[in-house]
């Protein structure tokens, strides 16, 4: 696996839970200070250097809110046979409007993460997995959710889901 090195902790946990070899890819830094995007010719040349990588994980908009272009890097990825999920907690909004960057389920992401209390008007922990291609195993997936996901949610939690897609819809 490849990851940005600016990724949430849950997917270092995975990798050290599921003993996976990653490779860290460094977003490009800023002179402000602050990290930047995900360079497409960088994960290109990692990914020719690592042939067996199966996936690649980036977050997207950063958590300074810059976007990379994921449009290159899915081409990039699925050239290599590899699975792109894009972490876009903070961009969950983008969809909304033409103002905003495009999403990354328009982009070629097979899987997107939006955390929908970061910047949508939802509760606290509350996010949706969207698959956003063919060529994600749903039955894989199903079963990885069956066995880390909580046999009793939170219906409070879902409530303020369901609340604020239908304020996003309206």
């Amino acid at each position: 696996v490849i990851i940005a090195r600016n990724c949430h902790k849950s997917v270092y946990n995975a990798i050290k839970l599921f003993q996976l070899k990653a490779h860290y890819i460094y977003p490009q830094f800023m002179e402000c200070g602050i990290l930047g995007k995900i360079v497409p010719e960088q994960l290109e040349e990692m990914m020719k250097k690592n042939p067996n990588v199966k996936l690649v994980v980036i977050t997207s908009p950063t958590y300074d809110g810059v976007v990379s272009d994921i449009q290159r890097i899915a081409d990039i990825t699925h050239k290599y046979d590899a699975i792109l999920i894009v972490d876009e907690a903070h961009g969950a909004h983008f969809s909304l409007s033409s103002y905003f960057p495009e999403s990354s389920i328009h982009q070629g992401a097979d899987l997107v993460i939006h955390s929908l209390h970061k910047t949508l008007p939802s509760f606290t922990q509350t996010a949706a997995l969207h698959v956003a291609s063919d060529r994600t195993d749903c039955r894989k997936l199903e079963e990885m959710l069956e066995i880390f996901q909580s046999s009793s949610p939170s219906y409070v939690l879902m409530a303020g889901i369901d609340r604020c897609i239908r304020i996003m819809e309206r």
